[in-house]
């Protein structure tokens, strides 16, 4: 998630980065939860006190560990936006909802992931050998190649996921550890992450980690306005014990289709770039217009009408659109600025690449 650069101080020279559309989709992604957390005991557990430093230091130093359990991820990115993609008989490429997986650490980089429904099973097998992605319907077996599979397990692992995050954000974001609480069975800490910039829209992200192994069992983003997370991913049970190595061996069944797809994978099947502007938590994406609608899985924007607000941006009519946690700035000339902040910053986005 290479959105986060030194600071610079006036709009008009707000830093510009290159990258492809899936790495913005996955910011928020990494970027989803309309409950308090089920997975927290009203009990708050008795722990060692730690100054956020000191949790970070452990969580970049814990030793790895064996475990499995179940991943909960609810989503409430998109707000109103949900309800008019499926009256429209669209889903968006962006989590939405609830789901659940089953996650498996081996030793080394043996890694599982499975999520099962009532008529398939999707795999992502990883191990020191290979990377494989199963799915039961349709037969379908692709190998990942473009990374050796230690760097695909490293990629994955929420623990590390966390540190680059923490890392990154620190020189813009006060660091500050909460209440103790319990999260997939286990006494964990809360560390809090609050952005000092003041046009995002991310009011604070929680980040829960084991307070015996220093794993990172689940994060939360809160955005500004709203009482219930926007994105929560959290262990609804974990095990820390040592798993059996036949969990991460696979083989593409007889009959299977076999496949090699490459990394980076491309979500959605996208294929627009993007430029980000500013930098840390007031990020913004500009994309063309098809990438919006592609990424929310509509024809074309006049499909969400309804939830867009007229702009004058420099003088010029625009349209806004909202959602919990992301805005979009639409302009006549198809182009889109979009991001984690307030509309404020997207306008004034948007008028400095007027040249305004």
């Amino acid at each position: 998630m290479a959105f986060f650069c030194e600071q610079e101080g006036h709009m008009l020279r707000r830093r510009v980065l290159r990258l492809g559309l899936p790495g913005v989709a996955g910011v928020f992604a990494l970027v989803a939860a309309a409950v308090t957390p089920s997975l927290t005991s009203a009990q708050t557990p008795l722990l060692e006190q730690m100054s956020p430093n000191q949790l970070i230091g452990a969580v970049m130093g814990a030793a790895p560990v064996q475990y499995s359990g179940t991943l909960a991820t609810t989503s409430n990115l998109l707000g109103p936006a949900s309800s008019l993609l499926s009256s429209l008989g669209k889903s968006s490429t962006l989590p939405q909802g609830t789901s659940t997986e089953e996650v498996y650490r081996g030793p080394g980089h043996d890694f599982r992931v499975q999520v099962l429904d009532a008529q398939s099973e999707r795999d992502l097998y990883v191990n020191s050998r290979a990377a494989w992605l199963w799915s039961s319907s349709g037969s379908l077996a692709e190998e990942i190649v473009g990374s050796s599979p230690a760097h695909t397990g490293s990629t994955l692992n929420p623990t590390e996921m966390a540190d680059r995050i923490v890392a990154a954000l620190s020189p813009t974001s006060t660091l500050s550890v909460g209440a103790n609480t319990y999260v997939g069975g286990q006494a964990a800490y809360d560390l809090t992450v609050t952005p000092n910039q003041s046009g995002s829209m991310v009011k604070r992200v929680n980040i829960y980690v084991d307070a015996t192994n220093y794993q990172v069992l689940g994060f939360q983003i809160m955005a500004v306005g709203s009482s219930t997370p926007a994105l929560s991913v959290e262990y609804s049970q974990i095990s820390f014990a040592a798993q059996p190595a036949s969990l991460f061996d696979f083989a593409p069944p007889k009959g299977s289709t076999v496949k090699t797809v490459k990394l980076p994978l491309v979500m959605g099947g996208s294929s627009f770039s993007s430029k980000i502007l500013g930098t840390s938590w007031d990020s913004v994406a500009e994309m063309p217009e098809k990438a919006l609608t592609q990424m929310l899985g509509v024809p074309a924007a006049s499909s969400l009408g309804e939830l867009e607000t007229p702009v004058k941006v420099g003088g010029v009519a625009a349209e806004l659109l909202r959602t919990t946690l992301v805005n979009a700035l639409i302009l006549p000339n198809q182009k889109v600025f979009a991001g984690a902040v307030r509309p404020s910053v997207l306008e004034a986005d948007a008028l400095a690449g007027m040249g305004g």
